[in-house]
């Protein structure tokens, strides 16, 4: 006899809310899949079960124009799960019409799985035997389960005479498009993804036999799963537990065999019994990544599962089983005192690398011993780094890719820094006299303080030189640019000694490079590159000066002591770019520019040193250093050494001259592009060799 019964809810609305990727629509196929070891293990506490068997037949869809050779080319497009559990029994079909059940609670069972079938596939249809305990009869049971209002249709239950095997057969049919292109197709791999997702199980000696039929219309075959996870899978299996916030968690640490594919070291947090969060393991312990451990004990190689489980992410699992309900990050993060995902997965951690100490050893080793051959060969700067091999713990050499590891390195000594700042600053606020106790403690931090932060200044040192030799690099290539665009050349020079259209309230000390013209002009008090010098800042052409640089008067070497308050200036500098290969500068002289800009300061009403108006004020006994930097065209030397009082240097090029005559102080020099490259690299040259530096 066949009657309509309505489920209790509104099926479409509910599958309508379900959000599942389309990567994720195995998922059914889980819920299906767990649905039957629950049967079993239902079936098992009520009388003992022989021989417990789940059967995962895929069917493939043939009703394409051409044949493929192998029948896993063809895509799935329906999944049929048979076992041999209680079946369908009032309770179970009760369960199943009442939306949000707490039948399957104990068991994990959030009540809506079922929804996940119709959200993935088009329709599903349940046969069902079962024992009806009131009357001492058999029932079978036959429905199907449809995306419309009443959601079952088509139902038949009838008793039955003899004794029967009780069983169910759940058909998930016409496997929606959006999902079957992220379905796998191959059997292999869909066994061992439900393998990897439902460990938890296989590691059980109760798990029951469970096998995968990949079918055709002509063709079948079979792949055992348990056979599979005891030959493929398993080596061994260790414990350890931790506790948070008197929250217990069990941990279990599985040696798993390495087969054709590149391991994967994983942690799942776990659910009742089913994966829910994964972990890689190398995100945290780079060592691991594509790396095989090897272990003496198995003769093999492997990798390691680690299984995270516990009452509080059975409690907290999301209905979808995707993520689990608790705050993610720590309490100062969250303002929760929960416990977070973050807190777990930091003990997790912990107990992971203890247990993978003695495997991490000889690979830590062969890393430390790669990444010191490339830091004494290229990277120098990270010479004292290797004295702290912990921090190198999270670089990944694996990729073989230099740069990449370069940022790591990079990166790894930041870290060292910030730590031992914070570890400085608790030195410094330690009160012997307040915690006398604690001297003995305090002495040997402090020893242990000032060799690290040596360490830390010749990472810092070490850092500020090779700034300077790529700067010098990139100096030298901007000379040999082939550019007929000679005042582009000229703004990539100016730009590298500081950058254009700026004051000294707009760039902070590490980004100006003055110290390629002169080691001194790098310690100034105000500077301004490319402004004009008159009070309206950028009026369309005005004079101004490439680079104006003023300083403070308070001791014998002014340029390097200044004051940041003081109003007027006791020192002022002055650079002219002009452009490479110019070959006329100037008819006469090529320093009438520079002493137009100092009249302009002197008069006091020239030149806006900041924004906000404030006038560039000189004492009585300011002197003015004035750069000229430029191509020196044909005879202007010669001619400037004989008419204008200039002297020269032995390599002909630099001229300078003595301020004389005017109550003015000025002193000239002119400077050529390539005795600035000349004289910077013999400079910085002695830094390389003390560092024991050779970057070119």
């Amino acid at each position: 006899m066949i009657n309509q019964d309505y489920i209790i809810t509104d099926v479409p609305g509910k599958i309508r809310n379900l959000k599942i990727h389309p990567s994720n629509g195995i998922r059914a196929l889980y819920e299906a899949f767990v649905n039957s070891i629950q049967a079993i293990e239902e079936k098992h506490e009520k009388s003992k079960l022989e021989n417990p068997e789940i059967k995962i037949t895929l069917i493939r869809d043939e009703n394409i124009l051409f044949e493929f050779n192998d029948i896993s080319d063809y895509a799935v497009s329906d999944v049929i799960i048979y076992d041999n559990g209680i079946g369908f029994n009032d309770i179970n079909y009760n369960s199943f019409k009442t939306s949000e059940s707490v039948y399957k609670q104990k068991r994990g069972g959030k009540g809506v799985g079922r929804f996940f079938w119709l959200k993935v596939f088009e329709y599903v249809k349940i046969e069902s035997c079962y024992y009806n305990t009131d009357k001492n009869k058999f029932y079978y049971k036959e429905f199907e389960f449809r995306k419309s209002r009443q959601g079952i249709h088509l139902l038949k239950n009838e008793s039955k005479e003899k004794k029967q095997i009780t069983y169910t057969k759940i058909s998930l049919f016409g496997l929606r498009e959006k999902y079957q292109k992220h379905f796998s197709r191959n059997y292999e791999q869909i066994a061992d993804l439900i393998i990897q997702n439902h460990i938890s199980y296989f590691i059980q000696e109760s798990c029951p036999s469970v096998k995968i039929i990949n079918q055709t219309k002509e063709k079948s075959f079979t792949l055992k799963l348990n056979k599979k996870f005891n030959s493929d899978y398993i080596l061994k299996i260790d414990n350890d537990s931790f506790e948070i916030k008197n929250e217990k968690f069990k941990i279990e640490f599985l040696k798993i065999k390495s087969l054709k594919n590149k391991p994967k070291h994983t942690i799942f947090y776990s659910a009742h019994k089913r994966s829910v969060a994964e972990q890689n393991i190398a995100g945290f312990i780079k060592d691991l990544k594509d790396v095989n451990i090897e272990d003496n004990d198995f003769n093999e190689k492997l990798y390691i599962s680690v299984i995270v489980t516990g009452n509080y992410l059975d409690e907290y699992v999301d209905d979808v089983r995707t993520n689990f309900s608790f705050p993610e990050g720590d309490e100062e993060e969250t303002g929760s005192s929960v416990v977070t995902m973050r807190q777990i997965k930091n003990k997790t951690k912990t107990l992971l690398k203890k247990y993978l100490e003695n495997y991490l050893i000889e690979i830590k080793k062969d890393k430390i011993s790669y990444i010191k051959k490339l830091v004494n060969k290229k990277f120098y700067g990270y010479r004292s780094l290797l004295k702290h091999t912990d921090y190198l713990d999270d670089i990944d050499i694996t990729s073989g890719d230099e740069k990449k590891i370069e940022i790591s390195l990079h990166k790894a000594k930041n870290k060292l820094i910030t730590d031992i700042k914070e570890k400085t600053n608790e030195i410094i606020d330690f009160d012997s006299v307040a915690d006398p106790d604690k001297q003995e403690e305090y002495k040997k931090k402090f020893k242990e303080i000032i060799r690290e932060v040596n360490d830390v200044g010749q990472l810092s040192l070490v850092d500020y030189v090779i700034h300077r030799k790529i700067i010098l690099k990139l100096f030298e290539k901007a000379l040999g640019t082939e550019s007929n665009d000679n005042y582009e050349k000229e703004s990539v020079l100016h730009n590298l000694i500081v950058p254009m259209k700026i004051t000294s309230e707009d760039i902070e000390f590490e980004q100006n490079n003055l110290w390629l013209v002169d080691e001194k002009l790098v310690y100034h008090d105000y500077l301004a590159s490319d402004k004009p010098l008159n009070n309206e800042y950028f009026k369309k052409g005005s004079n101004r000066p490439d680079v104006i640089i003023a300083n403070d008067l308070l001791s014998d070497n002014p340029l390097v002591y200044v004051e940041k308050d003081k109003d007027i200036h006791d020192t002022i500098v002055i650079l002219e770019f002009k452009k490479p290969m110019t070959k006329n500068i100037y008819k006469d002289d090529p320093t009438e520019q520079l002493l137009k800009y100092v009249i302009q300061i002197e008069d006091e009403n020239a030149y806006k040193a900041t924004k906000e108006g404030r006038l560039l004020k000189t004492s009585s006994n300011c002197i003015y250093y004035c750069y000229l930097i430029c191509d020196f065209p044909k005879n202007m030397a010669k001619n400037l050494i004989k008419f204008k009082n200039f002297h020269s240097t032995p390599d002909k090029e630099l001229l300078y001259k003595f301020p004389t005559g005017s109550s003015v102080k000025i002193f000239y020099q002119i400077i050529t592009y390539d005795k600035i490259l000349k004289d910077a690299n013999a400079r910085n040259n002695f830094f390389f060799e003390k560092l024991g530096l050779n970057i070119d």
